[in-house]
């Protein structure tokens, strides 16, 4: 089964005290990702539909 195939993504937001780094990423072909589930082996462990979208960000 082929390797799946992922975009990353990082935002950096700096100030003159702080910086902020979210990093994100999206999945643009599944392979084996799409048969194998973290966790699915273990019956205990609720397996959910973690995949949340971030709103989009203005650039200046």
């Amino acid at each position: 089964m082929p390797s799946a195939k992922l975009k990353q993504t990082t935002v950096t937001i700096e100030n003159q005290n702080s910086e902020f780094r979210a990093n994100g990423q999206v999945i643009l072909f599944p392979g084996y990702m799409k048969v194998y589930v973290e966790g699915k082996d273990d019956p205990k462990s609720i397996v959910a539909n973690k995949e949340n979208v971030l709103p989009g960000k203005k650039r200046k």
